[in-house]
């Protein structure tokens, strides 16, 4: 409502690619609660109507990145949705490895799929880019594919990347990409902006949503209501919510809910005045207000919830909220019912989702910082526990809980999902990803004897070659050789010494690479 626009505009693209002519498209606006989820909804519901299979995919507000989350989530829906494993297994192709690269739960479901081939860092990304563009278009000749890559503005680097470059492949292919993002975060997220400039450049223009109008937020009332709203009830929430959809939405359900809007015989009132509803002055107060007609147990348990993310697993809640099942069965129920919480199109272990990210803060402002920082300790501890090697592919997920429970965090464990986390971005080709948990694991000096900071070092140094940052992998690669033969390691001086003599080699400085095999030689032969 108050969308045509838009819509048209979206629904053309979405006709379009039936044909195969393919595109991406950018939906932004100023802020939270303008309706860029709700209109991508929209469309997913158009595309879904007319053939498409539709998967969505989301970007999170972490302090460790999960490097192409949204990517990885969209596989993992449309393995939920697929008809059977069988055919699952047999779309995948030969782009099995690289699409397990991204995400390594496919091996658990498909343990016969081999590892990618050895190439050089510099490589290794194209090929994975190119193997996921492959496994798309295999798809799409099956069936029509329509991918929702919600807050963009939260992206890591590889997953901007990986779009820039399906951005230029999808156009002869029955595929509609949508995004959406924020524009008051641009200025956090520099490879935003470097990546809009690059759509830009490549033609594709965002589409900018604004608030509604007054008679597009009378629209909208009279679809909540099923009646027409009354010109005073239309007024009163346009005034406050300023024509965002999401706020429109919060502001006629707390009225609701504190029985303003309805008269005895259950019409509207049109006697209402403002000084008489109460209104909090922001969206989130508007959200906490209701929020307060849940009992202390109630919230506690959701705000666990909003801890663990944006979208949830009732296992997960149920190791970390210590209450009765059929308990907690009747909270989710009744946050259900009362639109806090909305069942999840992303597969088994996320089955809820909070129905906003407003929700989600809101939630977490009202528990102190110690006791977020506790749980999170207790969200990782919960995550790792069920099964060890399960775990290891929510390395990051683990990591980002464990930086954020600050002292409640044993620094050894925080390293040791670190490292974790920055070898599975290794494997998935996230070199920026990569480094950056690494650089975290090696700032906890403490936690870090010389040998792990040795093997940190050196993976460190994969993770700068990849990015082309030559003399920064060398120096990494120089300190890793210089631990091990301060520690006496025969085995590591030798493995240390050939990978920096081939770095130095492909850097095409031959006569160091050849001084620093023969002094590696000397110090082996000494030993």
């Amino acid at each position: 409502m108050g969308r045509e626009a838009e819509c048209g505009a979206i629904q053309a693209v979405i006709d379009r690619a039936l044909s195969g002519q393919g595109s991406l498209v950018m939906l932004w606006g100023d802020g939270p609660g303008v309706g860029k989820t709700r209109l991508a909804m929209e469309m997913s519901e158009y595309a879904s109507h007319n053939g498409f299979q539709c998967s969505i995919g989301r970007c999170y507000e972490r302090d460790e990145p999960f490097p192409f989350l949204p990517f990885v989530e969209i596989i993992e829906s449309s393995l939920a949705q697929a008809g059977s494993l069988d055919d699952f297994r047999r779309k995948m192709g030969n782009n099995a490895a690289e699409l397990a690269q991204l995400a390594p739960s496919l091996r658990r479901v498909f343990p016969d799929i081999p590892k990618p081939p050895e190439l050089p860092p510099a490589q290794q990304r194209l090929y994975l880019f190119q193997s996921f563009s492959e496994a798309l278009a295999r798809a799409a000749r099956t069936r029509p594919c329509l991918y929702i890559l919600e807050d963009l503005h939260w992206a890591d680097e590889s997953t901007l990347a990986l779009l820039t470059y399906l951005a230029n492949r999808i156009a002869q292919l029955p595929v509609v990409i949508i995004g959406t993002y924020r524009s008051g975060y641009s200025k956090d997220n520099p490879v935003l902006v470097r990546t809009l400039v690059e759509l830009i450049r490549m033609g594709i223009r965002p589409l900018k949503l604004s608030a509604l109008s007054k008679d597009a937020v009378a629209q909208m009332l009279d679809g909540l209501s099923g009646r027409q709203a009354p010109g005073s009830l239309v007024s009163l929430i346009f005034d406050e919510s300023q024509g965002y959809p999401f706020f429109v939405e919060e502001v006629y359900r707390h009225l609701i809910e504190e029985g303003k809007v309805f008269d005895a015989a259950g019409q509207f009132r049109t006697d209402m005045k403002i000084e008489e509803i109460d209104v909090p002055e922001n969206v989130r107060l508007i959200i906490g207000r209701r929020l307060e007609r849940l009992d202390e147990n109630e919230r506690r348990v959701l705000a666990a919830g909003a801890v663990i993310g944006r979208s949830f697993s009732f296992q997960l809640l149920s190791a970390i909220s210590q209450i009765d099942v059929d308990e907690l069965f009747t909270v989710i129920e009744k946050a259900q019912q009362m639109g806090i919480i909305i069942p999840s199109s992303e597969g088994p272990e996320h089955p809820f989702t909070f129905a906003h990210e407003l929700v989600r803060q809101t939630l977490l402002a009202g528990i102190s910082a110690p006791r977020q920082q506790r749980l999170h300790a207790v969200v990782a501890e919960a995550i790792e526990r069920p099964s060890p090697g399960a775990a290891d592919e929510r390395a990051g997920e683990i990591a980002n809980h464990l930086l954020k429970a600050g002292s409640f965090a044993d620094s050894r464990r925080l390293v040791r999902w670190l490292k974790l986390a920055g070898k599975s971005a290794l494997e998935a080709v996230a070199f920026e990803e990569a480094r950056r948990s690494f650089l975290t694991a090696l700032s906890h000096q403490g936690a870090v004897d010389l040998r792990e900071r040795a093997d940190l070092l050196s993976s460190l140094a994969i993770a700068e070659r990849g990015l082309e940052r030559g003399d920064a992998a060398l120096a990494n690669l120089r300190e890793a050789l210089e631990i091990y033969i301060n520690l006496g390691d025969r085995e590591m001086i030798g493995s240390s010494s050939t990978e920096l003599t081939d770095a130095l080699s492909q850097a095409g400085r031959i006569q160091e690479a050849t001084e620093t095999a023969v002094a590696g030689s000397r110090i082996l032969r000494k030993m």
